[in-house]
């Protein structure tokens, strides 16, 4: 969550606004809001943030294999990404590979 922040300032906020204690921060809960932002930012065009630097950070994090990492992105990310047919499914067009796999694997109907 640091590494995020510090790579992208933009979400200092976030972390801010959700850390309970000093130095207590639930990674689940802080990356659904980093997705909320995400979308918002999405579905509004408003390009508030380089999404492009977001989805390689994440790229990062999945390549790391890292278990309590790879665990937060897919649960708290990747698996609250838009289902084919909701608004901003076209999101996941920019997805990089390891994403894009991770998605079709936690959006696959069959």
């Amino acid at each position: 969550m640091v590494d995020l922040v510090r790579e992208i300032p933009y979400f200092e906020d976030v972390l801010l606004a959700h850390s309970f204690a000093p130095d207590v921060v639930l990674p689940h809960v802080f990356f659904s809001l980093v997705l909320e932002e995400v979308m918002a930012d999405f579905n509004s065009s408003a390009n508030s943030f380089d999404r492009a630097a977001l989805f390689a950070f994440l790229e990062r994090c999945l390549a790391g294999r890292q278990e309590e990492v790879v665990e937060v992105v897919t649960t708290s990310f990747i698996d609250d990404l838009p289902w084919p047919g909701q608004e901003g499914e076209e999101i996941v067009d920019e997805l990089p590979p390891l994403l894009a796999e991770e998605y079709r694997r936690s959006h696959s109907t069959g």
